[in-house]
């Protein structure tokens, strides 16, 4: 298999390099919708906000990791005790990191037109 090394961030180990559309990054931003929520096994009934994993996925799929996990009572066992089948459920999960950077996009993208907007009422006050 091939090994991914969380943090590489190196040109050396980089390929195909092009400048982002921040356009497109502030579309992934908008697409996503934030929300309250409670989680299911929060014995505190903690209010927490952020967004839905399917429904980021459906904005922009390198926002979500899909992390298997053993369904508990699922386990079957050979005459030897030996594991020979057991189910797995899928619990998605937020990648944050590519988050963070179509905001990096997002704040590039306002940045140029606020400069852009400046500059025309600049020209307009003349």
């Amino acid at each position: 298999g091939v090994l991914a090394v969380q943090g590489t961030s190196g040109r050396e180990y980089k390929k195909d390099i092009e400048d982002a559309d921040t356009c497109e990054a502030m579309r992934r931003i908008m697409g996503l919708r934030m929300v309250n929520f409670v989680y299911k096994d929060d014995e505190l009934a903690r209010v927490r906000f952020g967004i839905i994993a399917e429904e980021a996925e459906d904005v922009a799929p390198q926002y979500v990791k899909h992390n298997q996990f053993p369904v508990p009572g699922s386990q079957v066992y050979n005459e030897e005790g030996q594991l020979v089948n057991q189910q797995y459920a899928d619990r998605p999960s937020i990648d944050n990191n590519p988050i963070v950077m179509d905001l990096l996009g997002c704040i590039q993208n306002l940045q140029a037109q606020i400069t852009e907007l400046k500059l025309t009422i600049a020209a307009l006050q003349k």
